[in-house]
């Protein structure tokens, strides 16, 4: 019997008939799975389904650590799940991230959160893939999460209740190619394999960050400002793995797409893979705020 604790990422699908893979999760899944230490002591699962939260959190609640991916259209059913787990174990921990968590660290904001979500342990702001590594490197260590950038923890010996380790520059300029492809090292075939029968699409992105400073955006933070873009021929195999899988829809994250010069070539590769494999069909993208001939000139290669 395997003496590993267990992980699990949650990325917990929209309200909807469309179910996409789960690419948040699955860049969490693939950087944990490449340190040695952490492969020796925990085994990562990934849930993507939506289902009553009683239910899932019957699965999971034995797990160590419960680390939530959280959305607009998946932020109550999280709450939900969370709170049922951490009633079941007390002892987990619980963390929260993605687009849903305020990169502002507010006292005021903090201070609401905990108070009314005070079974989350822990909430990181912004980029996840490092930070959750450094978090359970320390729980592995019994140690606590003083020194670990862009987190916000529960921490009893605080008089408020809470500490805030502020943001480094630099914890948002990490090199995003260090970060393992869900696509090409089985982590999305292994999801594949699971609920093929509910895969309608998958997120994709071909870098992070954005240069524009839209208050509505949440990239559009100064802290994001600097663009990292994954190699070309990583997206070249994870399209291609796209279409061998047959994945009819690809909703693209990026902020700008068709605002760089590869991003021509990208949307060729695109339409080579579909003459290849006859898919993807759809392909969705925030279209770049300015350089509109090169924008059009995409949009014609993939026209």
């Amino acid at each position: 019997m395997s003496n590993k604790k267990q992980i699990y990422i949650h990325q917990i699908q929209a309200p909807s008939a469309k179910n996409l893979m789960p690419l948040a999760a699955g860049l969490l899944a693939s950087f944990l799975k490449k340190d040695k230490e952490i492969l020796e002591n925990y085994n990562i699962d990934i849930n993507i389904i939506r289902e009553n939260p009683q239910t899932t959190s019957q699965k999971c609640c034995l797990a160590d650590v419960q680390a939530f991916s959280c959305y607009s259209w998946n932020f109550q059913q999280n709450v939900a799940v969370a709170k049922k787990i951490k009633s079941l174990n007390p002892n987990c921990l619980i963390i929260f991230g993605g687009p849903s968590i305020a990169l502002s660290q507010r006292f005021d904001e903090l201070k609401v959160f905990f108070e009314k979500y005070d079974f989350v342990d822990v909430v990181v702001h912004g980029m996840g893939e490092w930070t959750l590594l450094d978090i359970l490197k320390a729980r592995l260590l019994g140690k606590g999460f003083e020194g670990i950038d862009s987190i916000t923890y529960k921490n009893k010996k605080s008089k408020i209740g809470f500490t805030s380790n502020t943001h480094s520059k630099s914890n948002f300029k990490k090199n995003v190619n260090e970060v393992p492809s869900p696509f090409l090292d089985g982590t999305f075939d292994k999801i594949l394999a699971h609920h093929k029968e509910i895969i309608s699409g998958t997120l994709w992105e071909t870098n992070r960050g954005c240069p524009f400073s839209c208050t509505f955006c949440v990239q559009g933070d100064s802290i994001f400002n600097n663009v990292e873009h994954f190699n070309m021929d990583r997206l070249r195999n994870e399209l291609d793995w796209i279409g061998r899988n047959k994945i009819p829809y690809i909703f693209c994250t990026d902020a700008n797409f068709g605002m760089f010069k590869r991003d021509v070539e990208i949307a060729k590769i695109i339409c080579d893979v579909k003459k290849k494999y006859k898919y993807p069909n759809y392909f969705m993208v925030n279209w770049g705020k300015n350089l509109s001939e090169r924008v059009l000139e995409v949009a014609k290669v993939l026209r």
